[in-house]
């Protein structure tokens, strides 16, 4: 990430539109385990991972809350070196259209929400909620990023592609 100039501009992609993508919302009680998978087509930096409610959450007798975890695979399809970027929890209660999310530290010292062109950033469900018979509650995950240039430093798997624009060859990565 030194010396690349990040743009201004974020942003927003919900678990509908991953690659794994979700038709619903996930209820609090879903089976733990990968949920949403969101493939990096550019590098990108990830800044703010979460879910929205979507339906009012209400444990009855509250036993364990909801907890999803944010990773980030640094090869396609691959476990392998996969790390957490950070977990959000879905508490009792909490109402329908509120957004419950985690902001994932970047910066010269902490690479934690950068993903290569090829990475992918995966929504997991860590603890599955418990309570009571009457569990109600379904939550949306997503992730906010932003776009990253795409240099040979920063993507050994970039490819070089030659391009005629206008009479002129480029050299595209």
């Amino acid at each position: 990430m030194a010396g690349e100039n990040l743009t201004y501009e974020h942003f927003f992609a919900h678990s509908g539109e991953a690659d794994a993508g979700l038709a619903t919302a996930l209820a609090l009680e879903v089976a733990t385990g990968d949920k949403s998978i969101w493939t990096a087509f550019h590098p990108m930096q990830v800044s703010r991972v979460g879910v929205l409610v979507t339906v009012t959450t209400n444990y009855d007798t509250l036993i364990t809350t909801t907890v999803v975890a944010f990773d980030r695979r640094v090869t396609y399809g691959s476990d392998t070196g996969r790390v957490e970027m950070g977990r959000v929890s879905i508490g009792n209660a909490v109402k329908a259209g509120t957004v419950i999310y985690l902001d994932i530290p970047n910066g010269a010292d902490n690479d934690n929400g950068e993903v290569i062109a090829g990475g992918q950033v995966v929504s997991e469900v860590v603890t599955a909620g418990t309570g009571g018979a009457a569990i109600a509650g379904d939550f949306q995950p997503f992730i906010c990023w932003q776009p990253r240039s795409l240099q040979p430093a920063n993507n050994a798997d970039g490819v070089a592609v030659v391009t005629m624009v206008n009479d002129t060859t480029t050299v595209q990565v």
